[in-house]
């Protein structure tokens, strides 16, 4: 069967076809990088919230350690925490270093009432990050030297005094 002369044959020519796979080459790109980065965003968000849930448990020990940490002259913060596992990720490690607080006063005895706390987290996995905060400790309570100066101290060992000395305060209490 011969074909007409004048008359062309439907289809696309290798031109055309070579068009359509590099604009659908340029659409797959874009859409495969559009991925990558939103996989890179979610594993760095993980990794965020990993570091605040641990960030919350240092923060309660460095504060614990704060509390019952007796100073002296020699020694007025605790020692360093190195490398604490997290008790919520075992593939997360942290660190808390204490330092003075500036414009901190200091107590009756002379030693700092707060301290500045530097954690370091570092989270385990194929990407290891590490991660480094600032906080900032206040005693929850007074320590002991306080309490023996303290006013309310000296009144209660006198109204002790006083109750022992009452001729007429076991009586009463036997009424």
């Amino acid at each position: 069967m011969s074909r007409p002369s004048g008359r062309r044959e439907g289809g696309f020519t290798l031109l055309e076809i070579m068009i359509a796979l590099a604009l659908f080459a340029v659409g797959a790109v874009c859409v495969l990088s559009t991925f990558a980065a939103a996989i890179a965003l979610h594993l760095k968000r993980e990794g965020d919230v990993r570091a605040a849930r641990v960030l919350e448990e240092a923060r309660a020990m460095a504060q614990d350690d704060w509390d019952a940490w007796q100073p002296s002259k020699r020694n007025p913060f605790p020692p360093v925490r190195k490398g604490q596992p997290s008790a919520r990720d075992p593939s997360v490690t942290f660190s808390v270093a204490y330092g003075p607080l500036q414009g901190q006063p200091a107590g009756i005895d002379g030693l700092p009432s707060g301290a500045s706390a530097t954690v370091v987290i570092t989270t385990g996995g194929d990407a290891q990050r590490v991660r480094e905060f600032q906080t900032f400790l206040v005693r929850s309570g007074p320590r002991a030297a306080e309490l023996k100066e303290s006013m309310t101290f000296e009144m209660e060992k006198r109204l002790e005094k006083m109750k022992k000395n009452d001729p007429y305060g076991d009586k009463d209490a036997e009424r």
